[in-house]
Protein backbone atom coordinates (compact mmCIF):
# COMPACT_ATOMS: atom_id res chain seq x y z
CA UNK A 1 0.00 0.00 0.00
CA UNK A 2 0.92 3.27 -0.36
CA UNK A 3 3.21 3.10 -3.09
CA UNK A 4 5.33 0.56 -1.14
CA UNK A 5 6.61 -2.66 -2.76
CA UNK A 6 6.11 -5.77 -0.61
CA UNK A 7 6.80 -9.12 -2.16
CA UNK A 8 3.64 -10.49 0.17
CA UNK A 9 0.80 -9.16 2.40
CA UNK A 10 -1.53 -10.98 4.79
CA UNK A 11 -5.25 -9.88 3.26
CA UNK A 12 -7.89 -10.64 5.82
CA UNK A 13 -12.05 -9.53 4.91
CA UNK A 14 -14.42 -10.26 8.07
CA UNK A 15 -17.12 -8.79 9.59
CA UNK A 16 -19.44 -8.84 12.37
CA UNK A 17 -23.08 -7.55 13.60
CA UNK A 18 -24.15 -3.84 12.93
CA UNK A 19 -24.66 -3.05 15.95
CA UNK A 20 -20.65 -4.42 17.06
CA UNK A 21 -19.23 -2.58 14.03
CA UNK A 22 -17.93 0.17 15.77
CA UNK A 23 -16.32 -1.64 18.84
CA UNK A 24 -15.33 -4.07 16.44
CA UNK A 25 -13.20 -1.07 14.38
CA UNK A 26 -11.54 0.47 17.50
CA UNK A 27 -10.84 -2.87 18.57
CA UNK A 28 -8.95 -3.53 15.29
CA UNK A 29 -6.97 -0.36 15.64
CA UNK A 30 -6.38 0.00 18.96
CA UNK A 31 -5.39 -3.45 19.63
CA UNK A 32 -5.87 -6.18 16.94
CA UNK A 33 -2.88 -4.13 15.04
CA UNK A 34 -0.66 -4.24 17.96
CA UNK A 35 -1.14 -7.60 18.90
CA UNK A 36 -0.33 -8.65 15.05
CA UNK A 37 2.76 -6.64 14.76
CA UNK A 38 4.31 -7.79 17.64
CA UNK A 39 5.64 -11.63 16.45
CA UNK A 40 7.77 -9.39 14.42
CA UNK A 41 5.84 -10.98 10.82
CA UNK A 42 4.01 -7.93 9.51
CA UNK A 43 4.53 -4.42 9.13
CA UNK A 44 2.10 -1.34 7.74
CA UNK A 45 -1.25 -2.39 8.79
CA UNK A 46 -4.15 -0.85 7.18
CA UNK A 47 -7.59 -1.12 7.75
CA UNK A 48 -10.30 -0.55 5.44
CA UNK A 49 -14.38 -0.85 5.20
CA UNK A 50 -16.88 -1.99 2.64
CA UNK A 51 -17.91 0.89 0.78
CA UNK A 52 -21.16 -0.39 0.60
CA UNK A 53 -23.79 1.11 2.60
CA UNK A 54 -24.95 -2.44 2.45
CA UNK A 55 -22.29 -5.46 2.90
CA UNK A 56 -23.65 -8.31 0.63
CA UNK A 57 -23.99 -11.67 2.96
CA UNK A 58 -20.73 -13.51 1.37
CA UNK A 59 -18.46 -10.61 1.98
CA UNK A 60 -17.63 -8.49 5.41
CA UNK A 61 -17.41 -5.01 6.68
CA UNK A 62 -13.61 -4.84 7.17
CA UNK A 63 -10.22 -6.00 5.50
CA UNK A 64 -7.04 -5.78 6.85
CA UNK A 65 -3.57 -5.84 5.35
CA UNK A 66 -0.11 -6.59 6.20
CA UNK A 67 2.70 -6.02 4.64
CA UNK A 68 5.51 -9.79 4.90
CA UNK A 69 8.61 -8.20 3.65
CA UNK A 70 10.17 -11.83 4.19
CA UNK A 71 10.55 -13.74 0.25
CA UNK A 72 10.30 -16.74 2.10
CA UNK A 73 6.55 -16.62 2.85
CA UNK A 74 6.79 -20.03 4.60
CA UNK A 75 9.19 -19.05 7.05
CA UNK A 76 7.00 -15.99 8.04
CA UNK A 77 3.81 -18.13 8.43
CA UNK A 78 6.26 -20.29 11.11
CA UNK A 79 7.45 -17.02 12.92
CA UNK A 80 3.82 -15.93 13.15
CA UNK A 81 1.60 -19.20 13.64
CA UNK A 82 2.70 -18.65 17.43
CA UNK A 83 0.76 -15.90 17.87
CA UNK A 84 -2.25 -16.90 16.19
CA UNK A 85 -3.85 -18.76 19.17
CA UNK A 86 -4.09 -15.65 21.24
CA UNK A 87 -5.08 -13.33 18.43
CA UNK A 88 -8.14 -15.77 17.37
CA UNK A 89 -9.28 -15.87 21.37
CA UNK A 90 -9.26 -12.01 21.12
CA UNK A 91 -11.04 -12.34 17.84
CA UNK A 92 -13.68 -14.99 19.04
CA UNK A 93 -14.46 -12.55 22.14
CA UNK A 94 -14.69 -9.84 19.80
CA UNK A 95 -17.69 -11.95 18.06
CA UNK A 96 -15.83 -11.49 14.55
CA UNK A 97 -17.14 -13.28 11.82
CA UNK A 98 -14.07 -14.49 9.48
CA UNK A 99 -14.85 -14.39 5.81
CA UNK A 100 -11.82 -14.68 3.52
CA UNK A 101 -8.18 -14.08 4.15
CA UNK A 102 -4.50 -16.04 3.88
CA UNK A 103 -1.58 -15.03 2.87
CA UNK A 104 -0.53 -14.10 -0.67
CA UNK A 105 2.94 -13.62 -2.76
CA UNK A 106 2.98 -10.91 -5.36
CA UNK A 107 3.01 -12.03 -8.80
CA UNK A 108 2.85 -8.67 -10.41
CA UNK A 109 2.57 -5.34 -10.21
CA UNK A 110 2.81 -1.62 -11.91
CA UNK A 111 3.21 1.24 -10.88
CA UNK A 112 2.08 4.72 -11.92
CA UNK A 113 4.65 7.22 -12.87
CA UNK A 114 4.18 9.49 -10.28
CA UNK A 115 3.36 6.53 -7.66
CA UNK A 116 4.15 6.80 -4.83
CA UNK A 117 0.59 7.79 -3.45
CA UNK A 118 -1.43 7.19 -0.85
CA UNK A 119 -4.04 4.12 -0.88
CA UNK A 120 -7.10 5.86 0.36
CA UNK A 121 -9.60 3.68 -1.71
CA UNK A 122 -9.19 0.07 -3.19
CA UNK A 123 -10.57 -1.75 -5.50
CA UNK A 124 -10.34 -5.42 -5.04
CA UNK A 125 -10.86 -8.82 -7.57
CA UNK A 126 -11.38 -12.31 -6.13
CA UNK A 127 -10.46 -14.89 -8.60
CA UNK A 128 -10.43 -18.74 -8.84
CA UNK A 129 -8.28 -20.38 -11.56
CA UNK A 130 -7.32 -24.00 -10.65
CA UNK A 131 -5.91 -25.05 -13.88
CA UNK A 132 -2.43 -24.17 -14.58
CA UNK A 133 -2.30 -23.74 -18.66
CA UNK A 134 -5.52 -21.46 -17.85
CA UNK A 135 -3.49 -19.62 -15.10
CA UNK A 136 -0.07 -18.65 -16.47
CA UNK A 137 -2.81 -17.36 -19.71
CA UNK A 138 -4.41 -15.49 -17.23
CA UNK A 139 -1.34 -14.38 -15.54
CA UNK A 140 0.22 -13.10 -19.12
CA UNK A 141 -3.08 -11.27 -18.89
CA UNK A 142 -2.31 -9.36 -16.03
CA UNK A 143 0.89 -8.52 -16.41
CA UNK A 144 1.16 -7.27 -19.93
CA UNK A 145 -2.62 -6.19 -20.38
CA UNK A 146 -4.43 -5.11 -17.32
CA UNK A 147 -2.24 -3.96 -14.82
CA UNK A 148 -0.23 -1.71 -16.59
CA UNK A 149 -3.47 -0.34 -18.20
CA UNK A 150 -4.70 0.62 -14.59
CA UNK A 151 -1.66 2.53 -14.10
CA UNK A 152 -1.69 5.27 -16.67
CA UNK A 153 -5.32 5.96 -15.74
CA UNK A 154 -5.52 8.70 -13.34
CA UNK A 155 -7.57 6.78 -11.08
CA UNK A 156 -4.48 3.93 -10.22
CA UNK A 157 -1.35 4.34 -8.76
CA UNK A 158 -0.26 0.87 -7.95
CA UNK A 159 -1.60 -2.09 -9.77
CA UNK A 160 -1.01 -6.05 -8.47
CA UNK A 161 -1.93 -9.66 -8.94
CA UNK A 162 -1.13 -11.97 -5.70
CA UNK A 163 -1.35 -15.63 -5.65
CA UNK A 164 -2.16 -17.20 -2.59
CA UNK A 165 0.50 -19.06 -0.56
CA UNK A 166 0.27 -22.60 -0.74
CA UNK A 167 1.79 -22.92 2.33
CA UNK A 168 -1.61 -21.68 3.90
CA UNK A 169 -4.82 -23.57 2.53
CA UNK A 170 -7.81 -22.29 2.24
CA UNK A 171 -10.67 -24.11 4.65
CA UNK A 172 -13.27 -25.94 3.31
CA UNK A 173 -16.13 -23.08 4.22
CA UNK A 174 -13.63 -20.76 2.40
CA UNK A 175 -14.52 -19.99 -1.66
CA UNK A 176 -11.45 -21.06 -3.41
CA UNK A 177 -9.81 -17.69 -3.82
CA UNK A 178 -6.24 -18.35 -5.74
CA UNK A 179 -5.92 -15.19 -6.81
CA UNK A 180 -6.27 -11.56 -5.57
CA UNK A 181 -6.18 -8.57 -8.35
CA UNK A 182 -5.66 -5.24 -6.42
CA UNK A 183 -5.90 -1.62 -7.42
CA UNK A 184 -4.99 0.89 -5.49
CA UNK A 185 -5.83 4.72 -5.69
CA UNK A 186 -5.27 7.73 -4.04
CA UNK A 187 -9.25 8.83 -4.79
CA UNK A 188 -11.46 9.15 -1.53
CA UNK A 189 -14.66 7.90 -2.96
CA UNK A 190 -14.15 4.51 -3.99
CA UNK A 191 -18.14 4.38 -5.51
CA UNK A 192 -15.60 5.79 -8.65
CA UNK A 193 -13.73 3.28 -8.79
CA UNK A 194 -15.46 0.36 -10.36
CA UNK A 195 -17.40 1.64 -13.16
CA UNK A 196 -14.14 3.64 -14.29
CA UNK A 197 -12.39 0.40 -14.68
CA UNK A 198 -14.01 -2.91 -14.94
CA UNK A 199 -16.50 -2.05 -17.48
CA UNK A 200 -14.04 0.24 -20.39
CA UNK A 201 -11.15 -2.63 -19.40
CA UNK A 202 -11.38 -5.61 -16.85
CA UNK A 203 -14.91 -7.29 -17.97
CA UNK A 204 -14.43 -6.07 -21.71
CA UNK A 205 -10.96 -8.05 -22.62
CA UNK A 206 -10.15 -10.34 -19.53
CA UNK A 207 -9.59 -14.02 -21.11
CA UNK A 208 -12.69 -16.51 -19.67
CA UNK A 209 -10.49 -18.44 -17.71
CA UNK A 210 -10.47 -15.67 -14.94
CA UNK A 211 -13.49 -16.07 -13.43
CA UNK A 212 -14.35 -13.55 -10.35
CA UNK A 213 -15.78 -14.49 -7.28
CA UNK A 214 -16.45 -10.98 -6.42
CA UNK A 215 -15.44 -7.44 -7.13
CA UNK A 216 -15.77 -4.80 -4.16
CA UNK A 217 -14.34 -1.38 -3.36
CA UNK A 218 -13.45 -0.43 0.16
CA UNK A 219 -11.94 3.01 1.56
CA UNK A 220 -9.50 3.40 4.51
CA UNK A 221 -10.07 3.77 7.25
CA UNK A 222 -6.58 3.72 9.41
CA UNK A 223 -4.08 4.83 9.44
CA UNK A 224 -5.31 7.87 7.39
CA UNK A 225 -2.31 9.31 5.60
CA UNK A 226 -3.33 12.63 2.62
CA UNK A 227 -2.54 12.84 -0.58
CA UNK A 228 0.48 15.07 0.57
CA UNK A 229 2.14 12.70 2.52
CA UNK A 230 4.97 11.08 1.68
CA UNK A 231 5.08 6.99 1.42
CA UNK A 232 7.69 5.25 3.81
Amino acid sequence: MDGRSPPAIAYGVTGCGPAEEAEFSRWYQEVHFRDALSAGVYSNPVLFHHAATTVPPDEGRFLATYEISSRSLEKAVEAFSSSVPQLQRDYDEMKGRRVFGGWYMVRHRSFSIDSPKPTNSLLAIRLACSDEAQSAEMQSWFRDLCLPQAVKSSSFHTSSLLERSAHQPAPRWEPPTRFLALFESALGRPSDLKPLYMDVVFDLMRPECARVLSTSTFHRVSPLRSSSSPAC
